[in-house]
């Protein structure tokens, strides 16, 4: 996702993920690391009940970008706030 927003390698985010509440069990324990390797300024992780909400958009806003994904059989929606 930074490479489509052709993100500096050193530019800073902030993300929100939203996806299934068995996942973000998963995720939480890793916010630091995941924070460290993307570079986030922070990270904001919070159920969803239907990803479809989040379609693979860039907003008119080019420092926003959304994405689903699907990661171990789960609904993930990713949107990124490039800073």
């Amino acid at each position: 996702m930074r490479k489509d927003l052709d993100l500096d390698v050193e530019a800073t985010i902030d993300i929100m993920i939203k996806t299934t509440s068995k996942f973000k069990d998963l995720v939480m324990p890793q916010i630091k690391f995941i924070m460290n390797e993307v570079r986030a300024r922070t990270l904001i992780v919070s159920d969803i009940e239907d990803c479809e909400t989040c379609e693979l958009t860039k907003n008119d806003d080019p420092t926003h970008y959304r994405k689903n994904w699907n990661i171990e059989d789960e609904e993930v929606c990713i949107h990124i706030i490039k800073l």
